[in-house]
């Protein structure tokens, strides 16, 4: 990081558990590898970076890799991520990540970003592989226009 901001076009390891990164001409985060997800070392969770680039009112600081992984609380690993978004369909993700290593099922996860003009994501596309064998692959818009509300009060897309 150079002034607070990542540095353009450069992979680089944070977190715990040393999970790759890359960002691209921009200084955004475009991929995170992280080829064996594990539970944080630490007790608690840490306080994270709350000032993440392009934040909308409704965004919270997400955690590309959780901090129940020892994902780095910095902006190395937060990005700008609708509230839903964060609470609701990366949470389920991360949930079943932590329900398989429960189980001392291995995982792995590679995300690849998507942008719009600025610096908040677009999209997010998470591929995870379960016990080295069975392939997911989650896409995850950013945008609050994606989702409609139900009449229950649900969210679709």
């Amino acid at each position: 990081m150079q002034d607070g901001k990542l540095l353009p076009d450069v992979t680089y390891q944070t977190g715990e558990h040393e999970y790759y990164y890359t960002t691209d001409g921009q200084g955004r985060i475009v991929s995170v590898h992280a080829p064996n997800l594990q539970w944080k070392e630490h007790a608690d969770r840490l306080e994270h970076n709350p000032h993440t680039p392009d934040k909308q009112e409704d965004d919270h600081a997400g955690h590309l890799i959780a901090d129940l992984f020892g994902g780095s609380p910095e902006l190395d690993n937060l990005v700008s991520q609708w509230s839903k978004v964060n609470q609701k369909y990366y949470r389920h993700l991360e949930r079943f990540w932590a329900e398989c290593l429960e189980a001392q099922i291995n995982v792995s996860v590679d995300i690849s970003i998507e942008y719009g003009d600025g610096m908040r994501p677009a999209n997010f596309y998470i591929f995870y592989t379960i016990d080295d064998t069975i392939d997911f692959q989650d896409v995850i818009s950013n945008n609050p226009e994606d989702y409609q509300e139900t009449e229950a009060g649900g969210q679709v897309k």
